[in-house]
């Protein structure tokens, strides 16, 4: 399989199918982990101002520092807001691209067309993509991939075109990119490093002085990683596990990473940590043992050739940093990380064809045709696999089915699949969920406090509040267990109890809106419009943006006939609610009282017009 003379109408089939294959995905919902907070409530993307954009660049967002990936979501949210197709696509042509840099760089290292067509075919359509390319929040990996790679390949034209100064600083501007995009990309100091060793360029002091620029810019941005994601909850993560068991962790991943780049089977959205710190079996010393077994395999290596050691320390290279040494989140392995390391591994495909295909063996040119049919049944499957497998992405609950099929005893899946269905307004479904996760981990405060929010939804307001002692029983600093059994308090018709709930959210978290509005409400059934007034005015100063608060303060106004109040905070609420049928006909009572008949008629006629029937009386009655 020669691609000398056909490689470009090869490669453009080859990402044509690469669209066809991720695009279904565009019609995708956002998903719960993490797309939540990264992009749907990002306050960092909802303004493209010159200031917007400066606190992109000197914030830290929830331990992250990602601003090229921020800048991109704004961009996309200034033009679309949160079409969920523009964010998904977006993902979907990066990926496209990136697998055109990937044939570029594989291309410029082997110079062999063959070696870079199956190490982009296997990269582009590898079911383990899925993950980067779906899932929105890892934009981060698409974008710092694309300058990754585009740095990796200025770097090769600087040791293949004598050292032209345009390409060595144009590798520092893209590495400098991708740093700007995830702070993985600093592993790209020790893959240039290996690319010296590949090219056999002499070590000498102009090799490590070109490297000290890069070298900056790992130290820095790693810097920037490690105070950004220094936070008590990784520490407390960090407790749970030995040193040793989490060097154990590390050769798993190491080698889970190359057994599922290879053989892509039983794949899952969730990997949890199989085991509580003290139990893990014996045979994890084996991963410690394997991964000795391939280095030395490696190094033995290198008697005949350098690029499998290059491969290998490519690979090393990128993915040591996700090993879980030092945790980040509650996952032992995630197929993201395999992105960039997997290049590696299929460049080694790519080499091991062109041995066999280039041999002087007769037997081996004569078995090549089968090798090549044996690499595109490889291709189609991956293909096939990846189309499957997307459709585990289309929204929230699909998701963490997946997850829970391959893992129905890890606790997270079942919690985050109860939120999704609690969201979906399937309130009992959400409730079974909420169940099975308790069995699992009895200990979680806000499991009770969601389930009980579930079960306030279908009217079981006593076992809800049973739940809402629990969580608060767990947790008791916990304000919004107070609001919701405050709420249950309510329901029972208990509304000194709930009060006092209220009253402790308040003192628990006293910028909570919320706290003060449902003290409000409770204060106006019992009849104390002033307290009531009092603490709908404080939601307010606390969320300007809380219509609700503004339209019950309206209320306690109208019980007073401060009708000109009534009518400044119904045109607050129609500022923030345009559609707000209930609005429009109150301010029309508020303006007919004071007089104005003609705003009056006009109010009752938008109410109308939305759909609420109460209206057709007042103007029958006060608009002829």
């Amino acid at each position: 399989m020669r691609f000398a003379k056909n490689h470009k109408f090869w490669l453009i089939a080859l990402l044509a199918i690469t669209l066809a294959v991720f695009f279904p995905s565009v019609y995708y919902d956002f998903i719960n982990l993490d797309d939540d907070w990264m992009v749907v409530n990002n306050p960092y993307i909802k303004s493209l101002s010159f200031s917007g954009i400066k606190d992109i660049f000197s914030s830290f967002y929830v331990n992250n520092y990602q601003p090229f990936v921020f800048l991109s979501y704004a961009l996309e949210h200034y033009f679309f807001g949160l079409d969920t197709k523009v964010f998904h696509f977006t993902n979907v042509l990066l990926h496209v691209i990136n697998a055109l840099l990937v044939f570029v760089f594989v291309k410029s290292v082997s110079g062999k067309n063959s070696i870079a067509f199956i190490t982009a075919a296997l990269f582009a359509l590898h079911p383990m993509r899925v993950e980067s390319v779906v899932w929105v929040t890892e934009r981060r990996d698409l974008l710092y991939s694309l300058f990754f790679l585009l740095a990796a390949i200025q770097y090769v034209k600087y040791l293949k075109f004598e050292f032209r100064i345009k390409h060595y600083g144009l590798s520092l501007l893209f590495f400098l990119f991708s740093s700007l995009s995830k702070g993985m990309s600093v592993s790209l100091f020790f893959v240039v490093i290996l690319l010296d060793f590949l090219f056999e360029r002499k070590f000498s002091h102009k090799v490590w002085v070109d490297k000290i620029p890069f070298f900056l810019i790992a130290l820095g941005f790693g810097l920037v990683v490690t105070i950004a994601a220094h936070d008590s909850e990784q520490i407390e993560t960090y407790g749970l596990y030995t040193f040793f068991e989490r060097i154990q962790f590390a050769a798993y991943g190491f080698l889970f990473y190359i057994w599922k780049s290879l053989f892509p089977f039983v794949l899952s959205v969730f990997y949890p940590y199989p085991f509580s710190s003290g139990e893990l079996p014996y045979h994890y010393l084996l991963f410690l043992l394997g991964c000795l077994l391939l280095v030395a395999l490696v190094l033995y290596s290198l008697k005949f050739t350098r690029k499998i050691a290059f491969a290998f320390g490519f690979f090393a290279a990128t993915v040591v940093f996700v090993l879980q040494l030092l945790p980040t989140h509650s996952a032992l392995v995630t197929d993201h990380y395999a992105y960039i390391p997997s290049i590696a591994l299929f460049y080694l495909v790519g080499v091991g064809y062109e041995v066999w295909f280039g041999s002087k063996n007769a037997r081996f040119r004569a078995f090549s045709m089968h090798a090549a049919a044996v690499i595109g049944l490889y291709v189609l499957f991956f293909s096939y696999q990846t189309f499957i497998r997307i459709d585990v992405w289309k929204n929230s609950i699909t998701f963490w089915t997946d997850a829970i099929e391959k893992y129905p005893n890890a606790h997270k899946p079942w919690f985050m699949r109860a939120n999704a269905k609690f969201e979906a307004v399937d309130f009992l479904g959400a409730i079974v969920d909420y169940d099975k996760f308790i069995k699992i981990n009895p200990g979680y405060f806000d499991a009770y406090n969601n389930r009980g929010n579930a079960k306030l939804k279908v009217g079981n307001y006593s076992d809800a509040l049973n739940d809402f002692n629990k969580a608060i029983k767990l947790n008791s600093n916990y304000a919004n267990s107070y609001i919701n059994r405050g709420t249950a308090s309510v329901e029972l018709r208990n509304y000194g109890a709930a009060i006092e709930d209220f009253t402790k959210a308040i003192e628990l978290s006293p910028d909570n809106d919320m706290a003060f509005f449902n003290r409000g409400n409770v204060y106006a059934m019992k009849n104390n419009f002033q307290e009531a007034e009092k603490d709908f005015s404080k939601a307010i100063d606390v969320n300007p943006d809380n219509f609700s608060a503004y339209m019950m303060r309206a209320n306690v106004y109208l019980v007073s006939n401060d009708y000109g109040d009534v009518i400044s905070d119904l045109t607050k609420v129609l500022e923030l609610e345009p559609s707000n049928a209930v609005a429009f006909y109150n301010r029309g009572g508020a303006q007919n009282a004071l007089g104005n008949r003609s705003a009056a008629c006009n109010d009752w006629q938008r109410a109308l017009q939305l759909g609420y029937s109460k209206a057709s009386d007042r103007i029958n009655k006060n608009c002829k």
